[in-house]
């Protein structure tokens, strides 16, 4: 009898079967599903309820750089001053982000103290002694608690850097709420309150600081030399005003020509001096002006509230574990199904092969 069904249509078939046989087991292996499913939730729902409460603290930053001072520039570059016009640079697309997750400026963190808190206690210290397998860790190599942050030795430096990669990788969030925006939203979680609470504050302040040092470095230091300048041709043109008069004295005594030259040459002297000295001060003022205008304006959008602690959540625990234990559960039967296939068809190879 010639089989005139389809190869297609055949695979069909006996995937549907296999299908069919593999829903039959799971069916029949119910009360196994569900039993390793509750248990796999109500072991998850324990987990949570033992878990070592975390707190999380989040700031939002919004940096607005003011721009359009090219004009001034432009100006400014006629009497030789330069404003510093590429230091935005360093803050522009995501660097901001980068400068933020520096090791750099999270352990100048680490090693800071709250200005609030009138304990004075270091930020790391906080951090290590709320959690006591750090803590245990730490007071085996001997560097807990940390006393003096200008002092770090290697060990210490190592350790940091493993809370470092902790922090970035566990504790800490920092991310731009747009892509098209300048508002960047910091997060900091811990086992202490305290310590997410003074360790987001002090990071927001630090990379404040920095990035004002960063915008603005170029216009103080040319208002700098401005001022230095102007002190040195100020003290010039006291000498030359006094010269000036001196030679202006000897002068009126004499009707000899040649004897005035030199009481001119002062005179001239303290014109050009006095020149200077105005066109100097129109630069001073003109710098200030520029920082004034290319300096941004950071403000802290949102703070941190109340409760800082983070919930714990028994019902998705319970569902998440529940998945887990079903699949698991669905994995095992399945395998069963699938060595009894397997151990069938080596059966009815061996069969064959006797047979022959």
């Amino acid at each position: 009898m010639i089989n005139d069904q389809h190869p297609d249509e055949s695979a069909i078939l006996n995937l549907f079967k296999h299908l069919t046989n593999w829903a039959r087991d799971i069916y029949k292996k119910r009360f196994f599903v569900l039993i390793t499913s509750l248990s796999c939730s109500m072991i998850g729902m324990c987990f949570e309820f033992f878990r070592t409460p975390e707190y999380e603290a989040t700031f939002v930053v919004s940096i607005d750089k003011k721009e359009g001072v090219s004009g001034l520039a432009n100006i400014a570059s006629q009497f030789g001053v330069s404003i510093g016009g590429s230091s935005g640079g360093t803050f522009e697309g995501d660097n901001l982000l980068v400068i933020l997750r520096s090791r750099r400026l999270i352990q100048k963190v680490l090693l800071s103290t709250p200005k609030v808190d009138s304990s004075k206690t270091l930020l790391i210290n906080d951090l290590v002694s709320a959690d006591k397998y750090l803590e245990n860790d730490w007071l085996e190599l001997g560097i807990f608690p940390v006393t003096n942050p200008m002092n770090v030795t290697s060990r210490l430096d190592s350790a940091l850097g493993e809370v470092y990669e902790t922090l970035l990788e566990e504790s800490l969030r920092i991310s731009k709420l747009d892509k098209d925006l300048s508002i960047v939203q910091i997060t900091a979680k811990s086992k202490s309150e305290s310590f997410s609470k003074f360790f987001a504050e002090n990071l927001v302040e630090s990379a404040t600081e920095f990035y004002l040092n960063t915008r603005t470095s170029q216009n103080k230091k040319n208002i700098a030399k401005l001022e230095h300048r102007i002190d040195s041709v100020k003290s010039e043109l006291k000498i030359a005003l006094y010269n000036s008069g001196v030679e202006s004295d000897q002068a009126l005594f004499t009707m000899v020509s040649s004897a005035k030259v030199k009481s001119k040459e002062a005179q001239m002297n303290v014109t050009m001096l006095t020149a200077l000295y105005g066109e100097l001060i129109k630069n001073l003022e003109l710098s200030k002006t520029i920082a004034a205008r290319e300096e941004p304006l950071i403000t802290i959008i949102d703070t941190p509230h109340y409760p800082y602690l983070i919930p714990k959540l028994y019902l998705k625990s319970f569902i998440i574990n529940w998945i887990l234990g079903t699949f698991i559960s669905s994995l095992v039967v399945s395998g069963i199904q699938i060595n009894r296939i397997l151990s069938k068809v080596v059966n009815n190879n061996k069969q064959r092969l006797d047979n022959i």
